[in-house]
């Protein structure tokens, strides 16, 4: 076929046009440093840059998400640490009334110990970025309130034990605070379960004991009695030490017959009862939400931290001593035994934070690696780049010359 010198003039010009649009793409890459700049570009290399970013841009919500609880736990495990430095200052100074060349400082220790309380509620109420640290899941509401007349406290959220959850990875939901009631509250845990073949009528008794303000002892005794299928009533019964009865109820509860979970108490949304008597002092609650019923035989328990209130028992403490008498044996006990709940609280908040560190870090390894992916995808080589730029240019001017040479002249004076 004979080689014309239209069809030159055609091939040589699409080269040209070929070698200029490289040149300028090279050029636009230089210039953004970013050799996809449309998806035209490279196709694939725009799917998996989009895949990337998305997936980066989870990673990075989740970050977000991690470093605020670990701002929250560690906002927490400070107020729990002062909280329990005032408590070991406390437990010194109740040693100090043992002494009795010390009788004469009651007033003084008096003092000291509504200036404690008045520092534990204030501890109580910390906040971090707006949230109180132990409101429960209603974290906008002031969850203790403190007289400083009467000495009295008060819990004021309406969900003290109530969780707030962060999601640190679409697999992970962390519980990241520590409720009110959880570690201040004198709560008597009902858990294991019923017998669901059991017959109408069965009943189940525990018993346990709680203290006043005062320290007095006072007898918590529960019957549990089927009433119907999956139904029961819970009995309770707070007595002195002559039997009489100080607070008493019957409540229903009502588990659901396939999953044998409670789901009713009285016919509301199970929670702890509240039982609050002013004379004697007595405030402490009753939590049946882990009871269940099963196809097994019955497994009731019962178990309980702190044996009385703490606050009352610090005012009540408090009161005494301004009237010369030293705090009874099962108010100091009930001191040492809050400090080994707090203990116990801030190792359990402890774990928490180093979880949420853990996937911290890997969240962090993930970021770098994904942004190491996009970059590759995304990213241009600038010494590659300038290497083609420079061997483009030569080419092109290379054609330029070498085409001066075997094209007829006409053509060239257009160019």
């Amino acid at each position: 076929m004979k080689v014309t010198d239209f069809i030159l003039q055609n091939t040589y010009l699409y080269n040209i046009n070929r070698q200029k649009y490289d040149l300028n793409k090279v050029q636009e890459q230089i210039t953004t440093q970013q050799k996809v700049n449309r998806p035209s570009d490279s196709p694939l290399g725009t799917a998996r840059i989009i895949r990337f970013t998305e997936q980066l841009g989870s990673i990075q919500t989740y970050m977000s998400n991690a470093e605020n609880a670990n701002g929250f736990v560690t906002k927490t495990i400070s107020s729990m640490q002062s909280i329990q430095t005032i408590v070991s200052d406390i437990q010194s100074l109740l040693v100090q009334t043992d002494n009795a060349l010390n009788s004469g400082s009651f007033e003084n220790y008096a003092q000291k110990i509504e200036s404690y309380l008045a520092n534990i509620v204030d501890y109580a109420n910390e906040e971090y970025d707006g949230k109180y640290l132990f409101a429960g899941s209603t974290f906008y509401d002031k969850p203790f309130s403190f007289d400083e007349a009467t000495l009295d406290t008060t819990f004021n959220s309406s969900t003290p034990n109530g969780s707030h959850t962060i999601r640190l990875s679409k697999s992970i939901e962390q519980k990241i605070n520590i409720g009110g009631d959880d570690l201040f509250a004198s709560v008597m845990k009902l858990n294991g379960n019923f017998d669901r073949s059991a017959a109408v009528g069965t009943t189940s008794d525990l018993t346990n004991t709680i203290y006043d303000a005062d320290g007095n002892e006072y007898g918590v005794e529960i019957t549990y009695t089927k009433t119907a299928d999956n139904q029961y009533s819970m009995q309770y019964n707070i007595t002195d030490d002559s039997s009489n009865v100080i607070a008493n109820d019957t409540l229903d509860l009502a588990f659901d017959a396939t999953t044998g979970e409670l789901v009713t108490v009285d016919g509301a949304d199970p929670s702890a009862i509240s039982i609050d008597t002013d004379s004697p002092k007595i405030r402490f609650k009753i939590d049946p939400t882990n009871l269940k019923e099963a196809d097994k035989a019955a497994a009731l328990a019962q178990d309980i931290d702190l044996k009385g209130d703490f606050f009352n028992t610090l005012a009540s403490i408090s009161t005494k001593l301004a009237n010369g008498e030293k705090p009874t044996a099962n108010q100091v006990a009930l001191i040492n035994d809050f400090n080994n709940h707090i203990l116990n609280k801030l190792s359990e908040e402890g774990n928490i934070a180093n979880r949420i560190d853990s996937v911290l870090n890997q969240l962090t390894n993930e970021e770098t690696n994904i942004k190491e992916l996009v970059s590759n995808e995304k990213d241009t080589d600038m010494v590659k780049a300038a290497l083609d730029l420079q061997t483009l240019n030569y080419s092109l001017e290379y054609a330029y010359k070498i085409s001066s040479m075997i094209l007829p002249q006409s053509l060239l004076d257009y160019l």
